[in-house]
């Protein structure tokens, strides 16, 4: 995949990892790792090559497995370059001289291959986010449906930024964009845009050309690589006019029109799941999954597309894929955030719950920890609900590797009780609209009835 004169974007350290080199049979074996996600690195092509006056005119690569391991056979005796290509290193532009390894005609060596550390990227690719956490760097290359990659590309980033009055300690929302064009190989860099939070990213070249707008997080690394595509919109421009609607499963009251092509499959825990709405992202294309949970959409843009699906009862999804006239089946799977309950169960669990709320509704007027209430909730209409803890202090919301969301206090997780009762349900499976409250403590702040539990802090979380 990559050639020998693709340039060393790759950091190769001593780091522990053993690397022996066979006295007979003249091989090295050894694995890579990915310092960045903590994981081997796979799919990487390792390269030996001869350093004079080793003469060795065989091309020798090897590409690691699933385990980060590799092995080079039918070496000389003498000394070699050993390097690793990967996309990850080629998008982020890194370069790092390779290091030099004896083959020896006995005896054995020892040498590791990582790539370089997220300390080691964040201070390389952006100096500002090494001090701030809260910031990132996202990374990669535009290119087109051919694969060729697009110079002078604008890619732009959209995010909600949330900042708190401390006069009148309430919440305010801005929209914050910014932007980047790619170099003269298509890499773009957006150094200093914030972690652990939704980004749009759309790539944009002219007035015609562009990718779909994606939703992507920047994790807890702080360093997200992605690659975006950009639609032919010239072939997009001739299909406008004389595109069959009906091709597609839902409406269609927007001019996002292509050659692509998404066949796709919703899933629930127990099957496919019917009337899902599956949404274009950032356009009024719309498809709903029927009684075997498919969907289809035709005639949209290619390249790097974004999709939202909705489900009564589920939690949002959203999705990115590379959308092509021929696009492989899609398999969307759907968590459950909740049982609707019916009006009798919920009118009766409002009586029983009516003493609890006053818990609340006491506290917030002169407690000592930190409260949200339902009138706040409503007002600031959050997606999920940690994000109405990403602006009270002590509390931290990460993306995990799942890109679920974790929230922490004291840089652990706190105690989390349901209308009284501790719960072992995720946050972000609580719908938003249920909220009748939310109280945060620090240790010394819990209240006597929950202390106990919480080693962090304890959040309380009441229902409607």
């Amino acid at each position: 995949m990559f050639g020998r004169s693709v340039a060393r974007f790759v950091c190769i350290a001593l780091c522990g990892a053993p690397l022996t080199v066979g006295a007979q049979s003249f091989r090295i074996t050894g694995t890579v790792t990915d310092s960045v996600h903590r994981a081997p690195l796979a799919d990487a092509t390792v390269l030996a090559t001869p350093v004079a006056p080793t003469r060795d005119t065989v091309f020798h690569a090897a590409r690691t497995d699933a385990a980060g391991r590799f092995e080079l056979g039918g070496l000389q005796a003498g000394r070699y370059e050993v390097s690793v290509e990967h996309a990850f290193t080629d998008s982020i532009g890194l370069s790092v001289p390779p290091r030099e390894v004896d083959v020896p005609a006995q005896g054995a060596a020892a040498l590791g291959l990582a790539l370089p550390s997220v300390k080691t990227l964040r201070r390389t690719l952006c100096p500002v986010a090494e001090a701030d956490t809260t910031l990132g760097v996202m990374l990669g290359v535009v290119r087109r449906a051919d694969g060729s990659t697009v110079k002078g590309a604008n890619v732009v980033f959209e995010w909600t930024d949330v900042s708190v009055d401390r006069a009148t300690v309430q919440a305010k929302e801005t929209r914050m964009t910014a932007s980047t064009i790619t170099d003269s190989v298509g890499v773009y860099r957006a150094c200093g845009v914030p972690a652990g939070i939704a980004l749009f990213v759309q790539a944009q070249l002219g007035a015609g050309q562009q990718s779909g707008v994606v939703e992507e997080h920047i994790g807890e690394a702080g360093v997200l690589v992605r690659e975006l595509v950009l639609s032919d919109s010239a072939r997009a421009g001739q299909l406008a006019a004389s595109v069959d609607a009906r091709a597609d499963a839902g409406s269609d009251t927007s001019t996002a029109h292509g050659d692509g092509v998404v066949p796709g499959v919703v899933l629930a825990e127990r099957g496919p799941l019917a009337n899902a709405r599956v949404q274009l992202f950032g356009t009024s294309r719309v498809a709903t999954t029927n009684a075997s949970g498919e969907f289809r959409f035709a005639n949209i843009p290619t390249g790097t597309q974004g999709f939202e699906v909705i489900a009564l009862g589920y939690a949002p999804r959203r999705f990115r894929a590379e959308v092509t006239a021929t696009t492989a089946l899609i398999t969307v799977s759907m968590s459950r955030i909740a049982t609707v309950l019916d009006s009798i169960r919920v009118t009766a669990r409002r009586i029983a719950n009516g003493s609890r709320y006053n818990e609340f509704d006491e506290r917030s007027r002169y407690g000592h920890g930190r409260y949200i209430t339902e009138a706040e909730v409503e007002r600031r209409r959050p997606f999920v609900t940690s994000d109405l803890l990403r602006v009270m202090p002590g509390v931290t919301v990460s993306v995990g590797r799942d890109n679920e969301h974790i929230v922490s206090m004291r840089r652990c997780q706190p105690a989390v009780y349901l209308d009284g009762m501790e719960s072992a349900l995720p946050l972000d499976e609580i719908p938003t609209t249920w909220i009748h409250g939310v109280e945060v403590y620090q240790i010394s702040e819990i209240p006597s009835q929950y202390r106990g539990r919480g080693l962090c802090g304890v959040i309380l979380v009441w229902t409607k």
